[in-house]
């Protein structure tokens, strides 16, 4: 998908060009820092030493080496001060990265929650800074696909106050367990009966009906009518009913919607020329947020594809919250999700 967010090591996403949170004079003393030039061998040292020194909130290209990419986007943030320049600088250092992954046309990018290390930027603020930007660059290049990589999980803070409110709303829903009850007195043992039956037979006897009235050809189901195959009308479809939406919703173009719904262009084209199409769940959900449908409406298009919302399902739980509350931004949703450990839209 063009967006997606996934716990583990950037070095190992597999992405063509990999973002490193460095520092001005790119010394690999940091965590990821020191980690990519482990991989990359002492020539990225030798590279970088050669190198002018980095301002905050600048990035500049250099070479994987043995790191298995295309190449490494260095960028500086500053340590993190209150009322200053921090977040600034910050915007810029995914800016100016994204904007290298522009020019090099290269199809996918890894990079870290920056900031959230020892430049301790507020959790919040970081990823809000961070999906701000990614999403300004994918508006820009629809076919990029951007993966942050979340080293711990202490480092990934969605907006707190929605955080709180779906908190309530889950406690609202749980249930307390059954407590396990004594089972009564077993009664006593029925007698047993004899329960095998006869084979049916034509020449049996049954009250009120003569055994002539009875053939093997009663039986026969294969002889039973069939309709004509020409007579058997299917309902609409799920992809004629996203094609049908995205014009009663107005939207000018697809790329309107399949943006929306943090798809790609060409998984889109599947949808639109295969009338059989059928989605993973998680497109069929994003679909239905990108086109702001109702739970109603939401309902009706799962169905198509043979999926429903669960109330069993923790990830259909805060998806059903989420469309009643109207929020539609499928990054937020994804936030909300991703925090729960639950599979993302897209």
């Amino acid at each position: 998908m063009p967006f997606s967010i996934l716990q583990g090591d950037v070095t190992r996403v597999g992405a063509r060009l990999i973002v490193n949170p460095t520092d001005p004079d790119y010394s690999g003393s940091g965590g990821l820092d020191r980690q990519i030039h482990h991989l990359a061998g002492p020539e990225l040292a030798r590279h970088c030493a050669a190198l002018p020194r980095l301002d905050y909130g600048r990035a500049v290209l250099t070479p994987a080496f043995e790191l298995g990419a295309l190449a490494v986007i260095q960028t500086a943030a500053p340590v993190w001060t209150p009322g200053g320049e921090s977040e600034a600088l910050l915007r810029s250092c995914y800016r100016e990265s994204l904007a290298l992954v522009r020019a090099l046309d290269a199809p996918t990018v890894a990079l870290p929650l920056i900031g959230t290390g020892t430049q301790a930027y507020p959790r919040a603020l970081a990823l809000r800074i961070a999906q701000e930007e990614i999403r300004a660059h994918l508006a820009l290049c629809e076919d990029s696909f951007v993966t942050l990589v979340i080293h711990d999980r202490s480092q990934f803070q969605p907006d707190p106050e929605l955080c709180e409110e779906l908190g309530r709303h889950l406690d609202s829903r749980s249930r307390p367990r059954l407590q396990n009850r004594p089972s009564a007195e077993p009664s006593a043992p029925s007698p047993r009966r004899d329960r095998r039956r006869p084979a049916f037979s034509a020449s049996m006897e049954f009250p009120g009906a003569a055994p002539e009235a009875f053939s093997d050809a009663d039986l026969d189901l294969a002889a039973a009518p069939r309709l004509p195959e020409e007579a058997l009308v299917l309902d609409e479809s799920f992809s004629q009913m996203v094609l049908r939406l995205i014009r009663e919703k107005g939207f000018e173009k697809d790329s309107d919607c399949y943006l929306r719904a943090n798809l790609d262009r060409k998984h889109f084209s599947k949808i639109r020329c295969n009338v059989d199409y059928h989605p993973k769940k998680s497109t069929a959900l994003a679909l239905a947020v990108a086109l702001r449908l109702s739970l109603p409406e939401t309902r009706e298009l799962l169905m198509k594809a043979g999926y429903t919302l669960s109330p069993s399902i923790l990830g259909d739980v805060i998806v059903e919250y989420c469309l009643s509350q109207g929020i539609y931004d499928i990054f937020t949703i994804n936030d909300l999700l991703f925090e729960k450990d639950q599979t993302l839209l897209g």
